[in-house]
C-alpha cells in the first residue's frame, strides 16, 4: 500500500527510519515505509490490518493501548 500522500509528500517513502502509521481508534496498522520493512520484514501490503500491539515487545503493549 503506497497512498500518494498521506500529508507527509515524499518523505514518509524515504525517510530512512521506520515509520509505523496506524488507526488510533482501532489499533491497526495502515501503512508502514520501507524502513520499517526491513526492520519487521513484512511488505507493508501484508500486514496492513492488524493490531500495532503484534509489533510491539510485551511490556510496552499497556502504553500502546492507553494512547
Amino acid at each position: 500500500m503506497q497512498p500518494a500522500d498521506l500529508g507527509f509528500g515524499s518523505l514518509f517513502w524515504s525517510v530512512p527510519d521506520a515509520v509505523i502509521l496506524g488507526d488510533v481508534r482501532g489499533g491497526t496498522v495502515v501503512p508502514w515505509n520501507p524502513g520499517a520493512e526491513y526492520l519487521f520484514g513484512y511488505r507493508s501490503s501484508e500486514f496492513a490490518g492488524p493490531r500495532i500491539e503484534l509489533l510491539i515487545a510485551q511490556p510496552y503493549n499497556r502504553v500502546i493501548r492507553q494512547g
